[in-house]
């Protein structure tokens, strides 16, 4: 039998159906991947309401929560004790788990929230510290404080993503140095480090030139640490975007566009080149599309391959957050084949701005990232062992 928490039992019912297929809501799927889909649901009772299905498909993942809480069951009870202590963060209403193999959260979805802007006001920065501050006075641990995890509605900030965060006996300064570097590392990676000296300054009341020197340099620890997982950290950093699988596809997409179109544009004909992309056209607008091939007989050599497109892509998001309109990142399209990349599709919208010198970027999804956009914008040659078109 479900464990059930909260005088929330009809709209359990709902999303139990809905989950499980029985039940057709109105709904648009978020994120998705091995362990855990995310939806946002219409419901007739709750409005718009967050929903995380998670599935325990490995034996590691479900001896590990017979340890561990349920990322469920903690998102859902941190919610409501920060909640309960004036916390800016969305409400949790439920969470259910079905034997070792499957579990479901339940929370408010933030209608109208957006992500951390390219640009911050002071008084945005001040309730951002504000905000940090509240969680670490209620004794808690966020351990994943980064821009990806603040929205913005209103002139009000909002904390999210609590599954992995624990209440603690006090927070030692070592956890509040760490969580604070991320954030600083977060703000640096979005060109915005000229904000954590008044960001630091906000959360402790006053100037506190050893909390600045702590926390720059558990910046740039983290940063070195985090290095390897640049593409998935500026993939997941905007709710502007959605993961989602089309049967072998892994789809990186704008969510304001739906997989209607970009199946329409990866089919679209060539009408000319610009750069290392094609130019096609649907509906009366311009797109450029690169496709990227890997060698099936590569064997992990297709894996290391693979990403080459997906680099730029995240340059795209990255060049965007800053302000800098070289192109639009529509999609990326992941072909794959017994876990190995075999191919990609980018597809981006012409932009009005001339490439920036990349040296004057630091942050910006990584060198690599940005010397593969160059080649796909400015025609240069691919690199070995690659076949674009």
């Amino acid at each position: 039998m479900p464990e059930e928490h909260g005088d929330t039992g009809a709209l359990a019912a709902t999303l139990r159906a809905f989950v499980r297929g029985e039940l057709r809501l109105p709904a648009e799927k978020l994120k998705e991947n091995l362990m855990r889909t995310v939806w946002k649901v219409a419901t007739p009772t709750h409005g718009s309401v967050l929903v995380k299905h998670y599935r325990y498909v490995r034996a590691f993942d479900r001896a590990r929560y017979l340890v561990l809480p349920d990322k469920a069951r903690s998102e859902c009870r941190n919610l409501t004790r920060l909640g309960a202590r004036g916390a800016p963060v969305p409400r949790g209403y439920l969470w259910e788990r079905w034997g070792r193999r499957e579990a479901m959260f339940a929370g408010e979805f933030l209608e109208g929230a957006e992500p951390w802007p390219a640009a911050p006001s002071e008084a945005l920065v001040r309730k951002l510290a504000a905000a940090v501050r509240t969680l670490h006075d209620a004794r808690f641990s966020h351990g994943d404080l980064h821009l990806g995890n603040v929205l913005v509605r209103g002139g009000d900030v909002y904390l999210i993503d609590f599954h992995g965060g624990r209440f603690l006996p006090y927070v030692p300064r070592r956890v509040e140095t760490v969580l604070l570097g991320m954030l600083a590392a977060s703000l640096q990676g979005r060109g915005q480090g000229g904000l954590v000296e008044p960001l630091l300054a906000a959360y402790a009341g006053r100037e506190d030139p050893a909390l600045l020197e702590r926390v720059r340099a558990a910046a740039a620890r983290h940063g070195v640490r985090r290095r390897a997982s640049r593409r998935r950290r500026c993939l997941i950093d905007s709710t502007r975007y959605a993961v989602e699988r089309r049967g072998a596809l892994r789809v990186y997409r704008l969510r304001a566009v739906p997989w209607e179109t970009i199946e329409a544009l990866l089919g679209a004909p060539a009408q000319g080149r610009r750069g290392g992309a094609d130019v096609i056209e649907h509906e009366g607008r311009r797109f450029l599309r690169a496709s990227a091939a890997y060698d099936p007989a590569g064997g992990a050599r297709a894996r290391l391959a693979g990403g080459r497109l997906l680099r730029a892509w995240c340059a795209l998001h990255a060049l965007g957050l800053l302000g800098i309109d070289v192109a639009a990142g529509i999609a990326c399209v992941e072909r794959r084949a017994f876990g190995l990349v075999r191919g990609e599709t980018l597809i981006a919208a012409p932009g009005a701005a001339a490439f920036p010198d990349a040296r004057g970027l630091p942050g910006a999804s990584g060198i690599l990232g940005l010397a593969e956009l160059r080649e796909l914008l400015e025609g240069a040659p691919p690199a070995h062992g690659q076949q674009v078109s």
